[in-house]
């Protein structure tokens, strides 16, 4: 009887052994599929978000000559659920225009760059996909229509006052492609002085804004305006003091073409005068040129 016992109680062990390590077993399961099926936050820290991100945004000048960056995604960052590469927080003060653009390659099919209103990159002001922007290239290359045809390969946003997130990234966690990356910025300014013989400098979101161009003419005469792209015409009217208009100008010499004439305006007596100038194009973070040249009258 006692080897019987002894041997009982050494089954029971060993079946509550194995019912110990298939609980526990069922336990393991169920947090194996949870850490599987569940996506994992993303939290803003250094990692995330590097202090020295090499997305660059040069002065508010607008210059086309400044330096493009070189992107190379073997040393990219998570920086969101399922997006690998490349983020910076940009805080705008007041209305700027902000551009970016990535150079057209064939590896860069996993790649898209845009403006962000929050740091995890799912509420773009603008997102590009070069993917999309791949295929119009390859459909014009061989003369077929572009599939995306509202995709443009460039972005040029207009930012009110507040936080955004610049960002460069690959739907690939093994992204190892280098991108040609650039961008700008550059602040909105409603209200300028001008003086004469002097290139004043303006950016524009838009045809509905109009800039107001301080000048002081010292005696009644004609103001000759230039502008810097031959290509573009801008609406100049005459404004008083108040920035109420007063005359539309005219375009000499007749004959010439648009871009090559230069905008008269008659001024009827010395004072404080605004140029009010409009063009017909959209926003853009390149500068625009004036200037005026004085004739008094004989």
């Amino acid at each position: 009887m006692k080897n019987m016992n002894k041997h009982g109680s050494t089954k029971g062990r060993y079946a509550l052994i194995a019912l110990l390590a298939i609980f526990f077993l069922f336990l393991i399961s169920i947090f194996a599929y949870q850490s599987l099926t569940e996506k994992p936050q993303v939290s803003e820290c250094e990692q995330l978000m590097p202090a020295d991100s090499p997305l660059m945004l040069p002065n508010e000048r607008g210059e086309a000559n400044l330096p493009a960056e070189e992107l190379d995604f073997q040393q990219k960052e998570r920086i969101a659920y399922g997006k690998y590469g490349f983020r910076k927080e940009l805080k705008v003060e007041k209305t700027t225009i902000v551009s970016q653009e990535v150079s057209e390659d064939s590896a860069l099919k996993d790649v898209y760059f845009g403006i962000y209103h929050d740091s995890n990159l799912v509420d773009p002001v603008a997102e590009i996909s070069m993917g999309k922007v791949l295929k119009n290239v390859h459909a014009s290359e061989v003369g077929e229509p572009e599939p995306y045809p509202d995709v443009l390969p460039f972005i040029d946003a207009v930012l009110e006052p507040g936080a955004y997130y610049l960002a460069v990234y690959s739907i690939r966690s093994q992204e190892d492609c280098i991108a040609i990356y650039e961008s700008r910025q550059a602040a909105v300014a409603t209200e300028l002085e001008l003086t004469e013989d002097q290139w004043g400098l303006f950016f524009s979101t838009g045809p509905e804004q109009k800039t107001y161009f301080k000048i002081n003419v010292p005696a009644a005469g004609n103001i000759y305006v230039d502008r810097d792209f031959w290509r573009v015409t801008y609406d100049i009217q005459l404004c008083d003091a108040d920035k109420k208009p007063i005359k539309t100008a005219t375009l000499e010499p007749p004959g010439k073409e648009q871009g090559h004439q230069k905008a008269k305006l008659s001024i009827p007596a010395s004072g404080v005068y605004y140029l009010q100038v409009s063009y017909d194009a959209p926003p853009s973070a390149y500068a625009n040129e004036i200037r005026y040249t004085f004739n008094a009258s004989q």
